[in-house]
């Protein structure tokens, strides 16, 4: 008798559970609709991250928002790749070509950009804060609004003709950069090491200079003007 109270007990149980967490979904879905909330979901595309990881090469793939910290890359051919968003901190891209690829909001914090071609790569609003750069070629980057490339090594990287609106360079190691002809524009130098760099030809009336290193730089044509 009583071992068939109990089975019955467990069974209106299960259906007063089953009944309430069937009303949560139902009421958790209208309010999604009603606020027009979607689920997010990764953009990249499993196919273009399995011929990355096999060929170490995959041009104009879709990489969004992929997860490759820490990635052995170095070599990679990932020219017009989109990684927006993607996370690739602490990875090594030494020597890759990056050249034409959308870097848009993605994360590189510390990663390894050794001699790795970066012309005509949108990278507005990346983050390369402490990231190895020396000797890339950034030649014609776009547009940077807002990104952080605060204590990344630059020394002798190509810069020219690039626009850094903005940028934060703030304790950048700039040693020997070519920046002739570069936009400068509110961008933040303050600590930078800017010794032997060419800044030839460059307005800084508005970029923060303060505390930088500038002895053996060429200033010629460079205008200072409240700086």
């Amino acid at each position: 008798m009583i071992e068939k109270i109990f089975c019955y007990l467990s069974v209106k149980i299960k259906q007063i559970y089953d009944l309430k967490m069937k009303n949560t979904i139902l009421i958790t879905s209208l309010i999604l609709i009603g606020f027009n909330v979607t689920i997010p979901s990764f953009a990249y595309k499993e196919k273009d991250l399995e011929t990355l990881t096999k060929l170490n090469a995959c041009e104009a793939c879709a990489l969004s928002e992929a997860y490759l910290h820490g990635a052995d890359l170095s070599g990679a051919n990932l020219r017009y790749a989109t990684l927006n968003g993607a996370i690739i901190n602490s990875a090594d891209l030494s020597g890759a070509n990056l050249s034409g690829a959308n870097l848009r909001k993605a994360k590189l914090r510390y990663s390894n950009l050794n001699k790795a071609t970066l012309s005509g790569t949108d990278l507005i609003e990346v983050d390369l804060s402490g990231a190895n750069l020396n000797g890339a070629s950034l030649s014609g980057v776009f547009p940077t609004p807002s990104a952080d490339l605060s204590g990344a090594n630059l020394s002798g990287t190509a810069l020219e003709n690039a626009d850094l609106i903005g940028v934060d360079l703030s304790g950048a190691n700039l040693n020997n950069a070519k920046l002739s002809d570069t936009n400068l524009s509110n961008v933040n130098l303050s600590g930078a090491d800017l010794r032997g760099a060419d800044l030839s030809g460059v307005d800084l009336r508005t970029t923060n200079l303060y505390e930088a290193y500038l002895s053996g730089a060429n200033l010629s044509g460079v205008d200072l003007r409240r700086t």
